[in-house]
């Protein structure tokens, strides 16, 4: 056993709540509150509390941004609990107080869907323990412990997990909204390898869900997002073994042959070579330098176009020899052969694409993206080329996470990944806080891709302005299931959930 985690395995309430029965049928209402008087206010142990009368509240709310232009959504009342004890304590507070409750865990949403008016909003910041058991390669992982971090912690023990893209993530939302990130496809979404979690409900009890005991609310926590009707303070994962071999290979190719790479790219994902993830990027020449590559070897390709289409592969393997050799078989294609420049770099174990193997993350004063899901990933590129290109943003961009598996689970409420498609985001990113340009922009994009999408990524979608594709990111099952869970675990509404969603 390892880690920092003083509190130990949580312990489980099995006394309360009956078990969803098919998909969202037979539900069992439990007794909730709204039945008897609203108690009178009442004092609570919730933590530190920061009050919207109170002279450092609006230090306390626009730092709790995670980009420089934070939402102008005001909530009522701050609270930063430090354990599970104080999230249910502040629970029962906000039930006794008529209250509504917004919960923020990493808060790396672009949108701040956490950040609500007329909220009391639960800060899980300082949850970021991280308890290791390497003889069972499982993990216990607080909501704002960072991806960056949960691999240091797990790289003495041999282990890793498939983590989000960006090293400063929090886990919570990440695992909430599904986790598309690195690993995925050999591993499986991030909420695929949840065993486990410690949940504060509705009516401030604590419970351990997991496949044996409240499955429903395990089958939501992963995946659900604002629709869970609960507070997970703690996560149980299950760890995979480290890549010995890490080889990130960057290929930069001229904007024109965009279509050609995403054949090509496609056809390599569908091969589902063992330890192999691709990401196909178009992205503006000045950011060559900024984020994909070191700014000097950027400079020295003199690309003179506005645009280039970048392939970086990830390949995962147990030696360089091996990762070198998978390499070799997802560049086979001659399109490949005609990058404008090549640049590999080698690493030890997954933390280090982190560490030494990727580019720098930058913060952007406003920043938006409009994620899909889609089985036609090149008619979709084609369909927004120019607007991407000729966009009013400093940086527009997409990355495309290529898809060769079926990720589908019937036991997790994340369900649209099916083989062929994949991931598309499209980014516009501005550095000045000029709001109209950014939402034109993301409505343009949209009005081009919602045809051509499958459904949406729930962990990027902007569900203020487009509450409809909420429940896009569903699968039609999974969407009745998740009110249903909603429904039972929730029925006064203590919790916020998306903007317009309904029980019903």
């Amino acid at each position: 056993m390892g880690g920092t985690d003083d509190t130990g395995t949580p312990a489980t309430n099995t006394s309360r709540r009956k078990v969803l029965q098919g998909l969202g049928a037979g539900v069992a209402v439990p007794s909730l509150m709204g039945c008897a008087e609203t108690p009178a206010p009442v004092q609570a142990d919730m933590g530190l509390v920061i009050n919207q009368g109170d002279s450092n509240y609006e230090s306390w709310r626009t730092q709790l941004s995670w980009h420089p232009t934070p939402s102008s959504r005001k909530p009522s009342k701050i609270v930063r609990p430090h354990r599970t004890e104080q999230v249910a304590e502040a629970v029962n507070y906000a039930i006794a107080n008529g209250l509504k409750i917004a919960v923020k865990s990493g808060g790396h949403n672009y949108y701040e869907s956490w950040m609500r008016d007329d909220a009391m909003l639960i800060d899980l910041h300082d949850f970021r323990h991280v308890e290791v058991n390497s003889e069972q390669g499982t993990v216990w992982v607080e909501p704002s412990v960072w991806s960056h971090s949960l691999l240091l912690a797990l790289r003495p023990h041999g282990l890793a997990f498939p983590i989000s893209t960006c090293a400063t993530l929090g886990m919570g939302g990440y695992l909430m909204g599904g986790g598309v990130g690195y690993g995925w496809q050999d591993w499986g979404m991030a909420c695929h390898n949840v065993l486990a979690a410690e949940i504060v409900t509705a009516n401030g009890e604590v419970v351990l869900a997991s496949k044996d005991a409240h499955e429903d609310l395990f089958w939501a926590a992963r995946g659900g997002l604002a629709g869970f009707p609960g507070i997970v303070t703690k996560w149980k994962l299950q760890c995979h073994p480290d890549p010995q071999a890490v080889r990130v290979t960057t290929q930069i190719f001229p904007l024109s042959m965009t279509s050609e790479l995403s054949d090509a790219s496609q056809a390599a994902g569908q091969k589902r070579i063992d330890g192999v993830h691709l990401h196909l990027i178009i992205a503006p020449t000045p950011m060559l330098g900024a984020v994909f590559l070191p700014p000097e070897e950027a400079a020295s390709l003199g690309i003179k176009e506005s645009h280039v289409c970048l392939l970086e592969s990830y390949v995962f393997a147990h030696s360089q020899a091996a990762a070198a050799k998978a390499s070799d078989q997802v560049f086979s294609a001659p399109v490949f052969s005609k990058a404008l420049a090549t640049t590999t770099n080698e690493g030890e174990g997954l933390v280090s694409i982190y560490q030494e193997l990727k580019g720098r993350e930058i913060t952007y004063t406003d920043q938006v993206c409009v994620p899909i899901w889609s089985d036609q990933p090149t008619t979709c590129i084609e369909a927004v080329l120019d607007t991407l290109v000729t966009s009013e943003a400093n940086a527009a961009y997409l990355a495309f996470l290529i898809n060769g598996r079926d990720m589908r689970r019937d036991d997790a409420c994340f369900s649209m990944a099916r083989p062929g498609s994949g991931s598309l985001s499209f980014y516009g990113v501005w550095f000045n806080d000029n709001q109209t340009p950014t939402a034109d922009w993301a409505a343009r994009m949209g009005d081009l891709l919602d045809p051509l999408s499958e459904g949406f990524y729930i962990n990027e979608v902007d569900c203020f302005r487009h509450p409809e594709q909420v429940k896009r990111s569903y699968s039609k099952e999974n969407w009745q299931r998740l009110k249903a869970v909603n429904k039972a675990y929730d029925l006064a509404g203590v919790f916020h959930t998306f903007p317009g969603f309904s029980q019903a």
